[in-house]
């Protein structure tokens, strides 16, 4: 079957954090590890107030819950998969980014240079479901309006792309090591470009 609509992942696929970002979230945060984290940011994937919740849940923190967010905001877009979104939309197959994200994060990636390269975007928080929930997969689908073997869904997280195939999407794992390189052999792979 044709692919028709290409649904890729943020982090990790399309864009990273500048070096020594983690460090940087856990010294603002005052968060032990990234488990603590994950307990705070986990629920925000699918939407609510960001700020309340960092405050409440970030009592160690060593900067102000807005100094938080401008850093946790901090995003390299990677210009080589650009390129190759740009290829694939030649093609006549739409791409739209499909990501877990809180609220405020989302807002500020709709402001990265994705706009002139996408068809749109689906965020966890707008949808009120988060990967690797099939059901995620499921609503993007018939919001694009092409039948799920028409979709090709590319992630870092083997769980995601488990999620993906659940829901009947054509899914594959990049992995993380691989980044631009590795998106454009799954996408030759597909015949999405040349």
């Amino acid at each position: 079957m044709t692919i028709r609509a290409l649904l890729l992942d943020g982090d990790g696929v399309c864009q990273h954090a500048p070096f020594g970002w983690t460090a940087g979230v856990l010294r603002r945060t005052g968060a032990r590890d990234w488990a603590e984290i994950a307990t705070i940011e986990g629920p925000l994937m699918v939407g609510g107030d960001v700020a309340s919740r960092y405050e409440t849940g970030f009592p160690n923190r060593t900067v102000e819950v807005s100094e938080i967010l401008d850093y946790w905001n901090l995003t390299v877009v990677d210009a080589a998969a650009l390129e190759l979104i740009d290829r694939v939309r030649e093609r006549g197959v739409s791409v739209h980014l499909a990501s877990n994200q809180q609220p405020v994060r989302a807002a500020a990636m709709r402001d990265l240079p994705y706009r002139a390269h996408l068809d749109g975007f689906f965020f966890s928080c707008d949808l009120g479901l988060a990967k690797p929930d099939p059901e995620f997969f499921r609503t993007i689908v018939a919001r694009l309006g092409c039948g799920p073997a028409e979709t090709l869904f590319v992630d870092d997280i083997a769980a995601n792309v488990e999620g993906a195939r659940a829901a009947g999407l054509v899914a594959e794992q990049l992995q993380q090591d691989h980044a631009a390189p590795g998106l454009a052999k799954i996408l030759r792979t597909h015949g999405l470009i040349a």
